[in-house]
């Protein structure tokens, strides 16, 4: 079962653009920034007044430059680049389809325990599929309260409806 692109990315509306602007506002509020595509695995890549692009890695919380213009980036979604391999998840998204786990249009897979935590497997058991703006304010959620912590710090989640 080949995997299409749209099976893997996504261009977010206005209102996914927006909220995702807002929710990690902490992170990207010195950039002039504007959303233009969405992996189904939770990354944003968004394009600044310099044409560069830069991808907000929701796992991690980083923020990088990944191109110089958008098409320098395409290039490298065409030629399948190692890169694209990371932003993207191919196999895991395929893993995730053969357990009938598809993100339909408007959400992302989630992973449960998050790619943060040691006890993370990549593995589509670890996947669940979710709205994608949920996605986008948990993981900012996250981020934001752990972004001071130094590496290897002890973290106690505690989810609240």
């Amino acid at each position: 079962m080949p995997l299409k692109w749209e099976n893997l990315a996504f261009q977010p509306d206005k209102a996914l653009s927006e909220h995702i602007l807002s929710t990690w506002e902490w992170l990207l509020a010195s950039k002039d920034v504007r959303p233009f595509l969405c992996s189904v695995v939770g990354d944003c890549f968004l394009a600044n007044q310099d044409g560069k692009v830069l991808r907000l890695c929701c796992t991690d919380g980083t923020l990088e430059i990944v191109s110089n213009s958008r098409g320098e980036f395409d290039d490298l979604c065409r030629e399948f680049a190692q890169d694209v391999e990371l932003w993207f998840l191919p196999d895991l998204v395929l893993q995730a389809h053969k357990q009938g786990k598809i993100a339909k249009k408007g959400q992302c897979y989630q992973f449960i325990i998050l790619p943060i935590f040691a006890e993370c497997e990549f593995h589509a058991d670890n996947l669940g599929v979710v709205p994608a703006s949920e996605l986008y304010t948990m993981l900012s959620d996250v981020h934001k309260q752990l972004k001071d912590l130094p590496e290897g710090a002890e973290v106690q989640l505690k989810l609240i409806d």
